[in-house]
């Protein structure tokens, strides 16, 4: 079983400014997982990285392309959730995150991956590691199986506990 690799994580200014010359690094437009964090971590996100972020997409670059826009501040002065342009992730980032605390998006970690067995699976796995005040109710519970994907070769690990959390559109 091969390991499934992230593309990331890249810090965002780096990464944005050279998005021409290493094209071949923008996201797919495929289904999967991104992720956004404080520090830099190697092959698997983990908490000591500091998850921000856990998201799911049909298309991966179009949706990261909406997070990024409104975590960047291209999104409206008023911090409530449903005054976000495209993305409620990035526009609370933005608020709660960012400008409360004084931190440059830039600054923080994004990296995806379009590949596992069971999506949703491996972002409630990820969501476990968000601190509680940053987690929101955006991941679904599988309903097709009771086995967890392993984050680090995307393939279901058989005799996990089902995660069950608030189940809401992410899109």
């Amino acid at each position: 079983m091969a390991a499934i690799q992230w593309t990331g994580p890249f810090r965002i200014q780096e990464y944005s400014c050279h998005v021409t010359r290493n094209r071949e690094l923008r996201p797919p437009d495929a289904p999967g997982l991104y992720v956004l964090t404080e520090r830099s971590w190697s092959r698997t996100p983990t908490g000591e990285a500091n998850i921000l972020y856990v998201g799911q997409a049909r298309y991966l670059r179009y949706r990261i392309g909406q997070f990024l826009s409104e975590l960047i501040g291209f999104t409206s002065d008023d911090p409530a959730d449903k005054e976000a342009y495209q993305h409620r992730g990035g526009h609370q980032l933005w608020h709660r995150f960012c400008v409360r605390r004084e931190i440059e998006p830039a600054d923080l970690y994004l990296a995806w991956r379009a590949e596992a067995d069971c999506l949703d699976c491996a972002q409630a796995q990820l969501a476990e590691l968000v601190p509680m005040q940053w987690r929101s109710s955006l991941s679904r519970a599988c309903g097709h199986h009771t086995m967890r994907t392993n984050l680090t070769n995307g393939r279901a690990a058989p005799g996990a506990a089902d995660f069950h959390m608030k189940k809401s559109s992410i899109w």
